[in-house]
């Protein structure tokens, strides 16, 4: 009876063991999924954020092309009712998914005739570039570079315009000093303009991290003289040393 009694109370403890064992491994499970779930609802919600600012960012720049093609004159952007129907196609291709930063450059030339040159070192950068993820978002910094800005300096307004014009992040007036006193650096950003070899310091920029497909670099300057906006390069972040 004594031995029925001992291999009772032995069973007994062993599945009270296994249940205790099994609890864990049900408590593990359940919070590594618990975990997942918010990692997975985490992910949903930033995928989300990141949609809305990107619709925000498409509305921003249909408003702001809305706004210049409605306006005429010698030195305005084109009228809607001015555009060719090669000038539509270039438009287009531009807000395609199939955009590039080339065509994004073509754009613009045609939608700002007056008020824009673009070098060949600018076509040469956007071709190099051609893998930028986001081409329309840079056409929605050139335009408002050749729209609103361009307004700006021709009222006489200096780069205090050009903050509320593009925001904190998307304008830079000058580089860094290191990169402006290193003279490779410098030199890349020196552009052909007028027979002259032009320091083109001032810039739009998208991104930080060195990747030709996350960050745009499109550096310029004013020619206050022919009051044009010149484009010496639309492309990948240039070295700084």
């Amino acid at each position: 009876m004594r031995a029925a009694l001992d291999r009772a109370a032995t069973l007994t403890s062993i599945e009270d063991s296994e249940l205790a064992s099994l609890y864990k491994r049900v408590d593990k499970d359940q919070t590594k999924e618990i975990k997942q779930l918010k990692r997975d609802l985490e992910n949903e919600e930033g995928k989300r954020t990141e949609a809305e600012s990107k619709v925000k960012e498409h509305e921003n720049t249909v408003k702001a092309l809305q706004t210049q093609l409605q306006r005429a004159g010698n030195t305005a952007p084109v009228a809607a009712t001015g555009l060719t129907a090669d000038d539509r196609k270039v438009f287009l291709e531009a807000m395609s998914d199939g955009a590039n930063l080339l065509s994004c450059l073509e754009a613009i030339e045609r939608l700002y005739r007056g008020r824009v040159v673009i070098l060949e070192s600018a076509r040469a950068s956007a071709r190099k570039a051609s893998k930028f993820n986001d081409p329309r978002k840079a056409f929605g910094l050139l335009a408002t570079l050749c729209g609103n800005y361009y307004d700006a300096l021709s009222r006489g307004q200096g780069d205090g315009a050009a903050r509320e014009v593009f925001g904190k992040n998307a304008f830079s007036p000058k580089e860094s000093e290191t990169v402006e006193t290193n003279k490779r650096a410098a030199k890349l950003r020196t552009f052909r303009y007028k027979e002259e070899d032009t320091p083109m310091m001032a810039h739009l920029k998208i991104g930080i991290k060195d990747s030709v497909a996350e960050t745009f670099r499109c550096h310029f300057l004013w020619d206050p003289d022919d009051r044009v906006i010149v484009i010496g390069h639309c492309g990948k972040h240039l070295d700084f040393k």
